[in-house]
């Protein structure tokens, strides 16, 4: 739920404000694409009013606000020190890939196509 209500939204753009060392604008600035990545797949989710879709798309939601989330976190510790810029590098490598595939997945998905996926 946290996901289309703007929570996790709000909490990443309060790590975005945080400042960073010049050596990490980039990995800062890889987070903010992938933000901006999400923010539009909530709202392309939000916008179909069919419970069925939001759920089914509501685990990628939440993976991809969970891998940029934990990029930031990595970044502010390598601000802090330098001992985590290696794993902050890594993992946001990894986090774009994931945010990416999640992204795609939802931009090119057909609504009405949900019943397709469902189990029964």
């Amino acid at each position: 739920r946290h996901v289309t209500t703007g929570t996790y939204l709000n909490l990443i753009n309060e790590y975005n404000a945080e400042e960073v060392k010049p050596e990490l604008q980039g990995l800062k600035d890889h987070l903010v694409a992938m933000t901006q990545r999400y923010a539009k797949a909530v709202e392309t989710v939000t916008a179909v009013d069919d419970s069925a879709y939001g759920d089914f798309m509501a685990r990628r939601l939440v993976e991809m606000a969970g891998v940029i989330v934990m990029g930031y976190l990595l970044l502010l510790d390598a601000n802090r020190n330098d001992s985590f810029k290696r794993s902050a590098e890594v993992y946001t490598n990894l986090a774009q890939a994931e945010v990416t595939k999640h992204s795609d997945f939802i931009a090119n998905f057909n609504p009405a196509e949900v019943a397709m996926y469902k189990v029964d």
